[in-house]
């Protein structure tokens, strides 16, 4: 027995000391993204100094974060999922669930990393290197070794006993086997349903997406390998490595004090008027959002803080959880907007036009909701405290750090002063520096 827990605990300490290497790896990897274009902007001005071959380190930074990320994500749980398997009764029927979606996002993972090896293949026989002089082929190796663990460990997880992660493996190899065989629509659909129930069990949203890329390909004859090949471009964007930046960013402001200081300013500003909670919790949320980039991040920094005040207020409790869901997508029109950097990736659109045009529809929803949160606010009998100049100056003061990000983005990106990529970069240091020196 003491020999068994002994082999344990090494296996234990073991996995501890790979989950902590990867979580180094990330670190010095977001560091260095961040440094990175920083130096660039403030050497630029200073000296014309620069760091030789800069947009292709963050490009390849960039590259090693997001498969880093994907398999820390997978080794801790942290994929994003539909919540519907909560609803499954325990024992038998939520582990087949478990162990089917399991198997749906080990099969994905594991042709996702077939595709790659493709990929890395062919770019060691075309000899390209990168401006470092790196061969491509070795950066690029990082995709099939982390795609190629995150499948084992899904092999591993879905079952406690070894005869059911053979089980897992054989349902793997039999999706492999779908290769040699003649694309069918009634198979295509069937391929289709079963991803879409993996989904609903628990599998990661990121295997349905790509499973489902997969299946299309697959039916048109198309190599698979064109997936991770199309994955290794969009790498290329100089834009992308902005939005691990603003992610970053938003998380930051949600893991601080920002979501009260914020709150305090609105509500001082607003607070008067009928309806002025609703519009607290409208433009709070907006600003937010146009951070975070998602608005499930929002309602989680700042739904249980606007949630008790809409209520305090008079507000029904329908109304209050339908005003801080939509208005937690509100500011996705804002910059510096996430979906909205991705999608001048995948469009080749430039970023700045997008918020251009985004800019007036934003505000019309902004306006629309907190004009229809004034009008039932209205309804609502109760004393209001007048507006008072010296609490908004006061609560001014206090969020003046919060509210000069968007200022400081706007004036450095819209003067050309800085790139997008520059701008996120200045953006998640002053957030950190803000966070750690100054609001600790």
């Amino acid at each position: 027995m003491s020999h068994a827990g002994g082999q344990g605990d090494q296996a234990l300490t073991a996995h501890s000391a790979i989950r902590a290497a990867g979580q180094g790896a990330l670190v010095a990897s977001f560091l260095l993204l961040t440094a990175m274009p920083l130096v660039d902007f403030l050497g630029r001005p200073l000296a014309d100094f620069h760091i030789p071959g800069s947009a292709t380190y963050t490009q390849q930074l960039t590259f090693y974060l997001a498969f880093l990320g994907g398999l820390l994500a997978t080794w801790t749980g942290k994929h994003l999922t539909l919540s519907t398997a909560v609803l499954l009764p325990e024992g038998r029927a939520r582990q087949s669930a478990e162990f089917f979606a399991d198997c749906a996002a080990a099969s994905v993972t594991a042709v996702l990393t077939y595709a790659s090896v493709g990929v890395v293949i062919a770019e060691r026989q075309l000899g390209h290197k990168l401006s470092f002089g790196l061969p491509t082929w070795v950066s690029e190796s990082v995709m099939p070794l982390a795609l190629a663990m995150m499948a084992l460990f899904y092999v591993h997880r879905s079952s406690r006993s070894w005869a059911g992660r053979a089980a897992a493996a054989a349902v793997v190899a039999g999706v492999f086997a779908l290769g040699w065989v003649r694309p069918l629509a009634s198979i295509t659909w069937a391929l289709s349903g079963l991803l879409l129930a993996a989904t609903l069990v628990g599998s990661p949203v990121f295997a349905a997406m790509s499973g489902l890329g997969l299946i299309l390909f697959w039916q048109e004859a198309t190599p698979v390998s064109a997936v991770s090949a199309e994955i290794y471009r969009l790498i290329a964007s100089p834009t992308l490595p902005a939005i691990p930046l603003l992610t970053a960013t938003g998380f930051v402001l949600a893991e601080t004090q920002a979501p009260h200081r914020l709150v305090r300013f609105f509500r001082a500003l607003f607070g008067f008027m009928p309806g002025g909670v609703a519009v607290l919790v409208a433009s709070v949320c907006a600003l937010f959002t146009a951070f975070t980039g998602g608005s499930g991040v929002t309602i989680i920094a700042l739904g249980g803080l606007v949630y008790p005040i809409l209520l305090e207020d008079g507000y029904s409790e329908h109304f209050s959880l339908g005003l801080v869901t939509a208005a937690g997508s509100l500011g996705l029109l804002f910059p510096p907007s996430l979906p909205v950097i991705l999608y001048s990736v995948v469009a080749k659109v430039p970023a700045d036009q997008l918020f251009v045009a985004g800019l007036v529809p934003g505000t019309v929803l902004l306006v629309l909701v907190a004009l229809y949160g004034i009008h039932v606010g209205r309804k609502i009998q109760r004393d209001r405290q007048p507006f008072a100049w010296r609490e908004a100056l006061a609560a001014t003061w206090e969020a003046k750090w919060e509210l000069s990000i968007p200022l400081v983005m706007a004036l450095l990106f819209g003067s050309g002063l800085a790139s997008l990529l520059e701008t996120s970069a200045f953006a998640c240091g002053y957030t950190m520096v803000i966070a750690c020196f100054i609001h600790r």
